[in-house]
């Protein structure tokens, strides 16, 4: 880390000194991260194992710390509603206090002028990213179950069959649920899953003054970013309690065969929640891996319990609820088993994936066209070709309108017309906007012949009686020169 020793701090200047003038750079910013390692000791029957301990952070507390902010985006870790990582447009409050003196020093130094400013800030593990390396090589966000389980792709072409091929590869490799499984295991047996603090900062070179050139890059290195590290170091239990709680690891230890098993509560929950749902998706690829042809509603259970048991593997493992596919889980409540039970559950009476039963006369529908909603949908639209996409969503579409063709309710009737009306207000809305038009239009034309017919016998009535009144002057004279 910089600013441990001399030497890093060195290496820095020379790299910035080499690659970059300091007089034509205006700004510099730096993401200064800062890895915690927290080693703990649990006594197990009698005897001290040391045991990685880690810092997750806490939900409530970090909304403590952006109180004055705009809040920070959370990630919830295993669907939890304590443990997270975040990331703040802003920094921490505990951090923007304790980097006060350091800021006002340099602004001392400077006439005044802010060098220092606090841009973002990121509290995660280490672990996402022993497990998800790069992007590309995660497998929880491939759909690969729902590439490899859909039925229509056989009904493509060569490239289609090719996709699927590889999809099946890796199912029967059991991925993508065998990455978090092994990658959480070699986590635990080198004990190597940190916590890290991530402020970034901007310094602004050109309120630098007394230095140039090489001098202004020592002056960034050793009177700012080590500094600032400095400060972190200082201080890192009180930034800790403010912004993370301690797990202790150790959940469940027992001996099998003469062999001592410890269950680590992080990153244990991981590998827990990923066997929970690979067992989840077992009556689906069981459904789909027989050789007689399935039904459609067997096909429509099958295929949508897999997708979901996937795209809940990718929520646990990132947290982002920006993929959530919030209208469909809306609908089926799992969106409020998240968010309010730190576990996704759905709604039996809408779908029972253990009885396999589902409600299809009132299965979710887009906002906008009122088209169903399959949260398989993406994926295969993302492998496949139109052609198989169009094909799998019409057969489930098919399927749905099928089993719900049959005499309706009053009550089904009564729904199905609040629906249409729905469907059809605004067009209602534009028919009766152009007869108002045309009414108002009609009526103005009215109003305009009846305004010019009153002006034209205004001004007949006003010219008779000018006239009138001219011809009893005319005679009046006439009597005065009479009797004159």
């Amino acid at each position: 880390m910089v600013g441990e020793d001399g030497d890093s701090a060195e290496e820095l200047k020379n790299t910035l000194s080499s690659h970059f003038d300091a007089s034509a750079v205006c700004r510099v910013t730096f993401a200064l991260t800062t890895e915690v390692s927290i080693l703990g000791y649990n006594v197990i029957e009698g005897f001290d194992l040391p045991l990685s301990v880690v810092g997750l952070g806490n939900i409530a507390k970090i909304d403590v710390q952006y109180a004055n902010q705009k809040k920070p985006r959370v990630f919830p870790i295993a669907f939890s509603s304590v443990a997270c990582s975040c990331q703040g447009e802003g920094v921490p409050e505990i951090y923007r206090e304790l980097t006060t003196d350091l800021r006002d020093r340099l602004r001392e130094e400077n006439e005044e002028e802010e060098i220092v400013k606090l841009g973002t800030f990121q509290i995660y593990t280490t672990l996402k990213q022993q497990i998800r390396r790069s992007e590309k090589s995660f497998y929880g966000g491939q759909s690969i179950v729902t590439g490899a389980t859909c039925p229509s792709s056989d009904l493509g072409g060569a490239k289609d069959r090719r996709t699927k091929k590889k999809f099946e590869k890796l199912l029967r490799d059991e991925e993508p649920f065998r990455q978090i499984i092994e990658g959480v295991a070699t986590a635990e047996e080198q004990k190597h899953f940190n916590t890290r603090f991530e402020p970034v900062v901007s310094i602004e070179m050109g309120n630098i003054l007394g230095t140039e050139g090489e001098g202004l890059w020592e002056y960034v290195v050793n009177r700012v970013v080590v500094d600032l590290f400095q400060v972190f170091r200082e201080n890192v239990e009180e930034i800790c309690l403010a912004t993370v709680d301690i797990y202790s690891p150790v959940v469940w230890c027992h001996e099998l065969k003469g062999e001592r098993l410890i269950w680590q509560l992080f990153p244990g929950i991981y590998r827990l929640w990923a066997r929970m749902l690979r067992c989840f998706i077992e009556p689906g690829l069981d459904l789909l891996k027989k050789e007689r042809r399935l039904s459609g509603t067997e096909m429509l259970y099958a295929t949508e319990l897999v997708a979901n048991g996937e795209r809940l593997l990718v929520e646990m493992f990132s947290g982002n609820e920006t993929i959530v596919p919030g209208r469909y889980w809306t609908h089926f409540d799992v969106v409020d088993g998240i968010y309010h039970r730190s576990f996704p559950s759905f709604d039996k009476t809408k779908i029972d994936f253990q009885m396999k039963r589902m409600q299809l006369e009132t299965w979710p529908t887009t906002k906008e066209e009122g088209k169903y909603m399959f949260i398989q949908s993406a994926g295969v639209r993302y492998h496949y070709s139109q052609e198989v996409y169009g094909k799998q969503i019409g057969a489930l579409e098919k399927v749905i309108k099928e089993e719900t063709r049959k005499e309706l309710t009053k009550t089904e009737l009564l729904q199905g017309c609040k629906e249409v009306v729905r469907l059809m207000k605004g067009e209602w809305r534009e028919i009766v906007r152009e007869a108002f038009l045309k009414d108002i239009s009609r009526e103005l034309a009215e109003l305009r012949e009846f305004v010019d017919r009153t002006m034209d016998r205004d001004r007949r009535v006003a010219r008779s009686t000018e006239l009138r009144g001219a011809q009893l002057t005319v005679e009046g004279d006439d009597n005065v020169f009479s009797e004159g």
